[in-house]
């Protein structure tokens, strides 16, 4: 299945910044960055299993990103043996076990979720405010 990728060139992800149906992943900057296959910097990538309109493409301010060598390969990812963090503030191991599994910790910093399905942190202040744990499995690679 062909992968499509676009750079969020105005804001980064976040609820209502983006076309819904056929998301498949999205990878934020914390700060806005150069991307192979585009012009401009941008605060993120948005990978759909399908084309987005013009209309979606105008209205989220993205820009399609121009990498044919990608698109054919699959995205290979790890599998998520366990997805937790560990709050910097309070001390607590937080720990998402299924989908939509959303935990957080006692002081309220930081929070987890996504199971083994994915891997979604949520902070106060920054990525400092948790020590990821989570472990995963790597494909083996083909001969």
């Amino acid at each position: 299945m062909p992968i499509y990728r676009y750079a969020m060139l105005q804001r980064p992800p976040m609820p209502g910044a983006l076309p819904r149906g056929g998301l498949d992943k999205v990878e934020a900057f914390y700060e806005r960055q150069q991307i192979c296959g585009s012009d401009r910097p941008a605060w993120g990538i948005a990978e759909y299993t399908r084309p987005l309109t013009d209309e979606e493409i105008a209205e989220y301010e993205l820009t399609p990103i121009r990498d044919a060598d990608r698109s054919k390969q699959p995205t290979v990812r790890p599998k998520i043996l366990r997805n937790r963090i560990q709050c910097t503030h309070c001390g607590d191991v937080i720990e998402s076990e299924s989908v939509h599994d959303f935990r957080m910790c006692s002081c309220g910093t930081v929070a987890v979720d996504g199971g083994h399905d994915y891997c979604k942190r949520s902070f106060k202040f920054g990525p400092s405010d948790y020590k990821d744990l989570s472990e995963y499995e790597f494909p083996k690679e083909s001969p």
